[in-house]
């Protein structure tokens, strides 16, 4: 399952990016190819937020047992300071 807090965070995180993007011109013409060039419509980007907002755990954890197949982790770094319950599901 989908951590709703995690999901909310990262709801925030993508309200911050869209938010620095917006205050500069260059900002705003990469934002508008992004939507043209991954959604097909430069109109998408007016509407990212407000789509990305209303995404359920439950939307996500149906994603990704449909999309996600064969993921892999590497780190790099001590192994002793690695909190190996970030790598395993219960």
């Amino acid at each position: 399952m989908i951590d709703p807090s995690a999901l909310e965070g990262g709801k925030l995180a993508l309200f911050a990016d869209l938010l620095a993007r917006s205050e500069s011109v260059a900002g705003q013409a990469l934002l508008l190819g992004q939507a043209e060039l991954l959604g097909g419509d430069w109109r998408l980007a007016g509407t990212l937020l407000n789509r990305a907002c209303a995404v359920t755990p439950a939307e996500v954890a149906a994603f990704l047992n449909s999309h996600a197949r064969s993921i892999q982790t590497t780190v790099v770094g001590p192994p002793g300071h690695v909190d190996e319950r970030l790598f395993t599901s219960d």
